[in-house]
């Protein structure tokens, strides 16, 4: 990995806690080739989906054959990242991970038979916690605090739902994606702590894109808005949308951001600071740091002549302060991480596992 250190343009003295100006990397592992068979032609790879920090230190890294879809690997490794123990289900795709109340893992799984819940403790065992049947209409399934959400779309009836289940089976609310004026993609997001949800749809016209807040507990909207992308600078008709823990949104296309407030109205649209000497690429992940800053995840751009992965570290107002690259040999992208208390446990979608923390 190469740092490069940038000054930062504005450090105001009203902000929380001193700024992070700097990362170091405390230990690095390479999964891809435990489980890759770079030998034959073409290669035999593994794709790196989701990383979970059990209550112990112990980390869980779920992945899976490439171009498999009803196998999954749960790989054990310490808190130093070192090899534990492997669990291979070859039945199941494991597709979300969450963490229960009591900071263990609850996974999503898909099967032949339909779709599995279950829960884990801290050495590769599980329990199902609920076992859901599968139906003949195409449905994206989410789960979240001890419930689930269902997208159904059924063609027959031409009629999309938004569906809350409890996890008996009971239905807390059910709507119709038109009572939220929603059509074309669609995706969930949760906010934190008020367990509200974020329903996300771009318009078939791919110009304007419609978020709408609802409560989870009702299913009401809290408040909806439709935006044409175009007027903020952006071109991608989906961009990177993240709610941060006081529930306001930032909205990333490359460089160009828009700031949402919790009650949705727009604060603010820009572009991130100090980044002229930095090549441009899509931001992919958003994470909010202890000073009040961001920690921003973007990729190289193909000129680079690189694989991997960049890290822009921002003060609260996004100006760019510090820059991380992390090179890699083979293509890949920061799929998932996860908090091990101050330090950061990142993981690429090519089986590098990053261990990170603010430098003293």
């Amino acid at each position: 990995m190469v740092t490069l250190i940038l000054g930062f343009l504005s450090c105001n003295p009203d902000d929380p806690l001193p700024l992070i100006r700097q990362y170091e990397v405390l230990w690095e592992v390479n999964l891809a080739d435990r489980y890759g068979d770079f030998a034959t032609i073409p290669h035999k790879i593994h794709l790196f989906n989701q990383v979970f920090v059990n209550p112990n230190g112990t980390i869980y890294v779920i992945h899976h054959p490439e171009n498999t879809y009803n196998s999954t690997y749960v790989t054990l490794l310490d808190a130093s990242g070192a090899y534990l123990a492997d669990l291979i289900l070859p039945d199941e795709y494991l597709f979300s991970v969450q963490s229960t109340t009591g900071g263990n893992m609850l996974s999503a799984s898909s099967t032949d038979s339909g779709y599995l819940l279950k829960t884990w403790n801290e050495n590769l065992s599980s329990s199902v916690l609920k076992t859901i049947p599968p139906v003949a209409y195409f449905r994206q399934l989410y789960i979240q605090n001890n419930a689930y959400y269902e997208i159904s779309y059924n063609t027959a009836l031409n009629d999309n739902e938004l569906i809350h289940y409890d996890f008996n089976d009971q239905i807390r609310w059910k709507n119709r994606l038109s009572t939220y004026q929603a059509e074309g993609h669609t995706q969930l997001l949760f906010y934190a702590g008020n367990q509200d949800i974020l329903l996300v749809n771009s318009k078939h016209d791919y110009q304007n894109l419609v978020l709408n807040r609802i409560n989870a507990q009702s299913g009401s909207s809290v408040w909806r808005k439709e935006m044409v992308l175009q007027q903020y600078g952006f071109t991608s008709p989906m961009p990177s949308i993240n709610i941060l823990p006081d529930g306001n949104l930032i909205l990333f296309d490359k460089f160009n951001y828009i700031q949402i407030s919790a009650g949705g109205a727009i604060q603010t649209y820009s572009r991130i600071g100090n980044v002229d000497s930095i090549p441009e690429n899509n931001i992919t992940g958003c994470i909010r740091e202890t000073d009040g800053g961001f920690l921003l995840v973007t990729s190289f751009t193909e000129a680079e002549g690189w694989y991997g992965f960049r890290l822009l570290k921002t003060d609260a107002h996004l100006n760019v302060g510090w820059v991380g690259n992390f090179r890699q040999s083979t293509p890949g992208f920061l799929s998932d991480y996860d908090r091990q208390g101050d330090v950061l446990i990142l993981l690429t979608s090519n089986g590098y596992l990053y261990a990170i923390k603010p430098a003293s």
